[in-house]
């Protein structure tokens, strides 16, 4: 499973936490990844996985911006899911 993981008020609200779900999701073979709406400039660093993939949408919706890059999430976390597609 592609699992993406949202950055701010989610994983950084409690990154030791996150780190262990990371973790276990290694283990059993899952791909975690970091999609945040920033820009790239502003990408957010993570000390505990410094070869995590990051995706930065640049304020784009977050579902678009992967997809257009080629990858197919199957699991998404994030504090607010209208991220994922745009406000309505």
């Amino acid at each position: 499973m592609i699992i993406a993981l949202d950055y701010d008020d989610t994983y950084d609200r409690d990154p030791l936490f996150w780190d262990q779900v990371i973790a276990v999701a290694a283990r059993r073979g899952h791909t975690v990844i970091v999609v945040t709406m920033r820009h790239e400039h502003e990408r957010p660093v993570i000390p505990a996985w410094p070869d995590m993939p990051i995706f930065c949408t640049g304020r784009e919706p977050k579902v678009c911006h992967t997809r257009g890059s080629g990858i197919e999430v199957d699991i998404w976390i994030d504090d607010d899911p209208a991220a994922l597609v745009g406000a309505p």
